[in-house]
């Protein structure tokens, strides 16, 4: 898989070291992290992000959970959300978390609009 791109760490070697883990956790939100490699697609590189997580958590023998996941563009979150919970589940993943669905009179609106777009 490579490093994760904050801590240059994740390789499946050094997951299976940590004997206490219990499972695999990842956040997706790549139209804040702006990621380019293996590609500038947010989209395609959400789908990408998650299947390298489901196979090194399939060769740890550890279930894997997308822990949060957002996308701000509401026309197509729906489509987005729908492609990336298809490869989790093509994967065999264990199960997801959407993050921040509240309706636009909570604090999410605050949250959006001091968020940098």
């Amino acid at each position: 898989m490579g490093p994760h791109p904050s801590t240059g760490t994740g390789t499946a070697d050094e997951i299976d070291r940590r004997a206490t883990l219990v499972g695999i956790g990842i956040h997706v939100y790549p139209t804040i992290w702006a990621p380019s490699e293996p590609t500038a697609d947010p989209v395609a590189w959400g789908s990408w992000w998650i299947v390298q997580h489901d196979q090194i958590a399939a060769e740890v023998d550890k279930p894997n959970c997308i822990g949060e996941y957002g996308w701000r563009d509401k026309p197509t979150r729906m489509l987005v959300f729908d492609a990336w919970l298809q490869h989790l589940y093509d994967a065999r993943g264990d199960g997801s978390h959407f993050w921040v669905m509240q309706p636009a009179s909570s604090i999410a609106a605050t949250l959006a609009v001091a968020s940098p777009s």
